[in-house]
């Protein structure tokens, strides 16, 4: 049986039971029929019906073993880092694409409350230049770039680390997936640690900073990193309403006609019913 594909037995017209002696399987366009041969020389045929299953998830890698501590774990081929900032006050705020770490000392100076973000760890050079400008725990460096960190807070003197499960609903095929993203938090800046390419759903907090509504530009970062989490948990009530659709659907579909490719479908449901589960249980115990 090929991965990801799922049979359902129909047996054909004229088909009998027996012991079988040997298989025979020839593909036509609908389905593929296997013929089984039985002791005595009788042809027993039956139909099997494609089912598509979804393929599971590539399995997240390990932390590498018997490294230093603060050792960062840069996947091969991972994205370039882009760098970008807002510096903000009550009365104004700017924002900025960074070509080199170094240019957000300039914000830094300039504005009372600074959030850089950066998409992709490719460059570790670039990572590291980060860690030294706003004084990142080498620990808390480490657990940015391995992305298999449940969600957590951690204290380092006077900054505060957090790592929170972010939904991903982006990739074409997959209803659901999600992101690690990483907020080191000090007096002045809020760090945010994204691995993939720019895209997520922080975009409520981006828009706030420009326009001046809400508490965003009048408040210090802890209520910055407050707003950013609390639009991450937001982003989670879409995908449970779409879940329970799909599922409302599933139920009609089910008592008015049973279908073999139905159990593609409560399979793909259970799948991210898992993937929600694992990324969300955590946030709860907080």
């Amino acid at each position: 049986m090929r991965r990801g594909l799922g049979f359902h037995a129909r047996r054909s017209p004229g088909g009998g039971r027996g012991a079988c002696g040997a298989a025979e399987k020839t593909e036509s366009s609908s389905s593929e029929q296997l013929r089984l041969t039985g002791r005595g020389g009788t042809v027993l045929g039956m139909s099997w019906v494609k089912v598509p299953i979804p393929t599971r998830r590539k399995h997240r890698r390990m932390p590498n073993l018997n490294l230093p501590p603060g050792t960062l774990q840069v996947e091969p081929g991972s994205a370039k880092p882009v760098l970008t900032a807002f510096g903000f006050s009550p009365s104004g705020f700017e924002e900025v694409t960074i070509g080199q770490p170094e240019e957000v000392r300039e914000l830094l100076a300039k504005w009372p409350v600074v959030w850089l973000n950066i998409d992709g760890f490719g460059d570790e050079g670039i990572l590291r230049k980060v860690q030294e400008i706003f004084g990142i725990h080498p620990l808390a460096m480490e657990d940015v770039t391995d992305t298999t960190q449940r969600a957590k807070v951690e204290s380092y003197g006077d900054s505060t680390f957090l790592v929170v499960p972010m939904p991903q609903t982006h990739r074409e095929g997959v209803r659901f997936e999600s992101e690690q993203l990483s907020l080191y938090l000090t007096d002045r800046a809020v760090v945010s640690f994204q691995a993939t390419a720019p895209g997520d759903c922080l975009n409520v907090i981006r828009e706030r900073i420009r326009s001046g509504r809400g508490r965003v530009r009048t408040s210090n970062t802890a209520y910055l990193a407050y707003a950013l989490i609390d639009t991450v948990i937001d982003a989670y009530f879409p995908l449970v309403s779409d879940m329970g659709d799909r599922l409302e659907e599933l139920e009609e579909r089910i008592v008015h006609d049973v279908d073999v490719a139905q159990i593609h479908d409560i399979r793909a449901i259970k799948v991210d019913l898992m993937r929600l589960r694992r990324a969300v249980w955590p946030l709860y115990l907080y």
